[in-house]
């Protein structure tokens, strides 16, 4: 949110916030509203016993005073959560008496008294941490009942919302910035530390807790922080380290303040420190204290005796003049926020060109609807915005990305320890040169991956680094043709003379460069998209897996069913992918060797002596972007089989499939057949910064050793191997071992969906088929007419727009409607998801009108 949107918003918004009043009917009540009216700041501090609970006292005494001078009806709320020892509630409620006591003789005590709310939400009577005191008390409180309880404090109910009114609302932590959090067996998520529980409980019970800052990290985009500073010596490091500590986890921290010492002058270091031309920034991009002068604000020392009252303390005019700077300051950052929120959407559309849009159909006015405004996200959730019913405010809606984020996502978004490894790097290195040069995160990276854990174990014995997935296998045919070319004795001349063509899949995607969009068949990615576009390779149809009316079978292509009485059914997905056993009864292996050998010899002959098939490009097991179609891994390799017998290399365009996405690291697992080059991309770096690598086999490297610079692999990009992607990379990797349970092989790839659930959507009237392997599941929509595809009315349009609703961020794919998870979602998560979009296709019915569609 930049400031340049804001001069003309904010005094728009004054000008209507007088007339704000939002009832039942405009909005859901479960979830709380972002409106310039309605203001929640969250109170942290740098440390303990720095003044938190004196500057919470201070900020709601002068939003009580403040409504008092204008006479106003603005209620402010003071909420604590988590409260260890004493009662930060009550010396809030004291140190506001005075006032009350004050206009008592106008008859305001009664009206201040019903303007101010305060609650605190858990408490324990253990002096300490409120982790420690869980444990101590057996009293334990989950990071879950801690949110649904402060969400629910934070949602504006009918009677309150329904007049015309302010509200302030701060939020005060316990403890510093990374205090932990209360305990709880429920904390059990990967993200949780995990304490030893009391004695009186199962040995290997575990009471998880996480920071603070991490805690309440789901709200960042709706609680400008106030972070209250150490004024004493050592404070200024204390304090900077805090700020950054909220700032590495996406916090708007809109204000520093504290109470300085009497031989300390840390606010002007501070000030000095963030006035440098080097910004601090948000995760919103806005330049933090822009206005040191006003948002970096100190205190007067309180009294050295803590047996004198702060009654004189609170009235001074340097404490009183203090605060209503801070608060004026406050309300100011905070209508110039919600301006630039209530901005976005019109502003996007007027300047953005997005991918995989068709621009002519969005809604073309000031607030299109079909567009989502991402304010933050968290875990599993996208933090979306809405506007209410009428416009005078947003909604903040959880959402879950249902599409993994175009299937990158891995360790959850907003993900600390993420920020922190890919910071590292950041900081250590930014970013440097790769040719011929070394360094540890893409050396230890490069082990990772080819050696036990990594999906080139066995088998690869080179790593090339490249940007994203399209260009890693650009460099895997330029790799595979040569290769093939060395194999076969090809000269000069010879290759020169040849027609090179590749052997894929039949509605098989690549990626969106030059290079690979010939890998593919005509289609809307690719006819239109370039003149330069020609189709290069043999494409064949692939046999597929899933749930029909609740049987398990594959669909092979038409022409192409096997007569020779091999069974193409299956009791389970397990015994689907069990490549070995099925190997056994070979009758399908060798119907899938001959179809293929068939067509493979009638496409080289019908091409003349110049036409050569030079590598096999597979995607393995899910045909990601061609529609989440699940190939049958026999069928796999025996293609497999027939490119070796040839000397062709094989190639497997893992960067969908792999890394966890289908159950397993690599596909090879599945398959049971190695690759010559394999790549990886989207899991890779845990959804967080791009890269990819093409792993390779000793031989594909030497077949580019030469004497000359021209026998070389020429290819590279400015950020080849950059730092920040290798420790993302890194972190990611080792996490995905270290998080996920332990499992058995010998069982299949690991599942996250439940496979009876998937038996039962396939039983719905509109589902053809529906299919679940590893953390995706994927339901293909009867059309009316039979006809698929992305340039044809998909209806799985309506059902996604039913899935938004129910709160799941899905995207259609033709007419295939999918969820993908994290490999960090729980099993239960997937449970409930399955669930609603069971309910979403049933609602959706039989009847209904198709619209046009949006091809991803």
């Amino acid at each position: 949110m930049m400031m340049h949107f804001r001069a003309s918003a904010v005094s728009r918004i004054k000008l209507s916030a007088r007339r704000l009043s939002t009832t039942k009917s405009d909005i859901d009540s479960s979830q709380f509203l972002v409106t310039s009216r309605h203001r929640t700041n969250l109170i942290f501090g740098a440390n303990t016993d720095v003044g938190k609970t004196l500057v919470s006292a201070g900020l709601v005494r002068q939003s009580l005073q403040k409504r008092f001078d204008y006479d106003t009806d603005a209620i402010t709320r003071y909420i604590k959560p988590l409260q260890c020892g004493g009662s930060d509630e009550a010396f809030v409620r004291k140190h506001c008496s005075d006032l009350m006591k004050k206009y008592e003789g106008d008859g305001a005590s009664d009206g201040i008294k019903s303007q101010l709310v305060t609650k605190t939400l858990f408490n324990w009577n253990t002096p300490s941490s409120p982790h420690a005191a869980s444990l101590a008390e057996l009293k334990p409180v989950s990071d879950k009942q801690v949110l649904d309880a402060l969400i629910a404090e934070l949602s504006y109910t009918h009677d309150e919302s329904s007049g015309d009114f302010a509200k302030t609302t701060y939020v005060e932590t316990a403890g510093g910035v990374l205090s932990p959090s209360s305990a709880s067996p429920l904390n059990n998520r990967p993200h949780h530390a995990a304490a030893a529980a009391p004695s009186n409980e199962n040995a290997t019970s575990r009471w998880g807790w996480q920071t603070q800052a991490d805690l309440y990290q789901p709200l960042v985009g709706q609680m400008p922080v106030v972070l209250v500073g150490d004024g004493r010596l050592g404070g200024i490091s204390v304090t900077l380290s805090a700020l950054e500590s909220l700032v590495l986890r996406g916090y708007d921290v809109a204000a520093i303040i504290l109470i300085e010492s009497p031989d300390h002058d840390n606010v002007l270091a501070i000030r000095e420190h963030v006035s440098r031309h080097m910004a601090i920034r948000s995760g919103s991009g806005e330049r933090l204290f822009a206005n040191p002068m006003q948002s970096i604000l100190s205190l007067p020392p309180i009294p050295s005796d803590p047996n004198e009252p702060l009654d004189e303390w609170y009235a001074s005019s340097d404490v009183t003049n203090t605060f209503r700077r801070l608060d004026s300051y406050l309300n100011e950052s905070w209508e110039g926020q919600v301006a630039d929120l209530n901005s976005l959407t019109s502003s996007g559309s007027d300047i953005m060109w997005w991918p995989f849009t068709q621009h002519g159909n969005l809604t073309n006015n000031e607030e299109p609807h079909d567009v989502t405004h991402i304010d933050s996200a968290s875990g599993d959730d996208y933090i979306v915005l809405k506007n209410s019913h009428d416009y005078r405010c947003q909604q903040r809606v959880n959402m879950f990305d249902a599409s993994a984020s175009w299937w990158t996502q891995g360790l959850g978004h907003g993900n600390s320890t993420m920020a922190l490894a890919a910071a590292a790097a950041a900081g250590r290195y930014g970013h440097v040169i790769f040719p011929q040069v070394v360094h540890a995160p893409a050396i230890n990276l490069s082990h990772y991956l080819i050696n036990e854990n990594g999906p080139g174990d066995e088998w690869a014995d080179r790593v090339f680094f490249s940007d994203d997935g399209s260009t890693a296998m650009e460099v895997a045919i330029k790799m595979g043709m040569k290769l093939y070319q060395k194999r076969m004795k090809v000269t000069d001349e010879q290759r020169d003379e040849m027609e090179w063509m590749v052997c894929a899949q039949a509605g098989c995607y690549h990626g969106d460069t030059l290079g690979v969009m010939d890998v593919a068949e005509p289609s809307v990615y690719n006819q239109a998209q370039t003149p330069w576009y020609e189709s290069r390779g043999l494409f064949l149809e692939t046999p597929t897996f899933g749930y029909r009316d609740g049987m398990l079978e594959i669909t092979h292509p038409e022409g192409s069913e096997p007569t020779n009485g091999a069974s193409s059914t299956f009791g389970s997905i397990r015994q689907a992918m069990d490549v070995g056993a099925r190997m056994i009864s070979r009758s399908l292996f060798s119907h899938y060797k001959e179809t293929i050998e068939l067509q493979w010899m009638v496409y080289e002959h019908s091409g003349g002596p110049r036409r050569k098939i030079g590598c096999v490009i597979i995607e393995p097991v899910l045909m990601g972007a061609g529609g989440m179609q699940f190939v049958d891994p026999l069928w796999q390799k025996a293609l497999i089989e027939i490119a070796e017998a040839r000397n062709v290399p094989v190639i497997f365009d893992e960067v969908a499939s792999g890394l966890h996405r289908v159950g397993v690291v690599s596909c090879r697992e599945i398959i049971r057949s190695n690759p010559d080059i394999a790549c990886y991309a989207k899991l890779l770096t845990g959804g967080l910064v791009p890269m990819s690598v093409t792993l390779a086999t000793e031989e594909t490297f030497e077949a580019f050793l030469g004497d000359t610079k021209g026998q070389a692999l020429l290819h590279g990009h400015s950020y080849t191997a950059h730092p920040v992607g290798c420790v993302s990379a890194l972190h990611a990797l080792e996490a995905y071992d270290a998080v996920l349970p332990d499992h058995d092989k010998s069982k299949g790839p690991r599942m996250w969906f439940d496979e009876d659930q998937v038996k039962s959507l396939s039983h719905l009237p509109l589902v053809d088929k529906a299919f679940t392997l590893g953390t995706v599941l994927a339901v293909t929509i009867n059309s009316n007419d039979g006809t698929s595809g992305y340039d044809v009315p998909s209806p799985a349009v309506p059902i996604v727009e039913k899935l938004h609703g129910k709160g799941i961020f899905a995207r259609p794919l033709g007419n295939v409607v999918y969820i993908m998870a994290s490999p960090v979602t729980s099993n239960e998560e997937c449970r409930r998801l399955a669930k609603i979009l069971h309910e979403a296709i049933d609602e959706q019915g039989t009847s209904h009108v198709i619209p046009e569609n949006d091809v991803t």
